[in-house]
């Protein structure tokens, strides 16, 4: 009987993963992006929405899986280096994610977004610092280029850089956001028609009566 239980939700995590992973290639194709003022390179989109998802109904492991096919499907189809760098931007996400839902109790969304921030922000702070500085230094006169075509004035490389930097944080913080709160909101009311014996193979946490 236990073994018949623990086939099955091997079997519902990996059709639920590729359902996702599937989702994400998706949503990649169809291109639902907001350019981000300034730094046009940098676009809002809802092709992380599955990963958060997985990793709020089926754990961590689900999350990664769904970002790490999420990944190949763009390495694929466009530049591998900028692929890699929206990886490392997911998969911190995910870590703070889960990191706030082990620490907060009382106030879970608000632990999950707190850390989910803190770890993309840190996480591309320093990936952006490599990738302008050691790997493709070219880049950060295109970075230059759109900051004075958005009225900031930079003097020098340096500066370019701050401001850069400065930016690509406020962008990685809102998308965290955009991220999250949809996820939860979805896996909230799904919770509520999900059975108990289905429910209880995810991380959903139990329905309170009266919700």
């Amino acid at each position: 009987m236990i073994s018949c239980r623990r086939y099955e939700t091997k079997t519902l995590w990996i059709a639920s993963t590729a359902i996702f992973g599937a989702m994400a290639s998706v949503l990649s194709l169809l291109k639902i992006e907001i350019p981000y003022p300034v730094l046009l390179y940098l676009k809002f989109d809802l092709a992380e929405l599955p990963s958060l998802c997985a990793l709020l109904l089926l754990g961590p492991s689900s999350g990664a899986a769904v970002a790490t096919v999420h990944f190949l499907f763009l390495a694929a189809r466009a530049w591998p280096p900028g692929a890699f760098m929206k990886y490392i931007a997911v998969l911190s996400t995910l870590f703070g994610v889960w990191l706030g839902s082990k620490l907060g109790r009382s106030s879970r969304l608000i632990a999950c977004a707190a850390l989910g921030i803190v770890c993309r922000v840190a996480a591309m702070a320093l990936a952006n610092l490599l990738f302008f500085t050691l790997l493709f230094p070219e880049y950060l006169e295109f970075a230059e280029t759109l900051l004075r075509a958005g009225g900031i004035d930079c003097r020098s490389p340096l500066e370019a850089l701050l401001w850069t930097s400065v930016l690509t944080a406020l962008f990685n913080a809102l998308h965290v956001l955009l991220d999250l709160v949809p996820s939860y909101a979805l896996l909230r009311s799904l919770s509520r028609i999900l059975s108990p014996r289905l429910r209880s193979s995810f991380e959903l946490p139990p329905q309170r009566s009266g919700e």
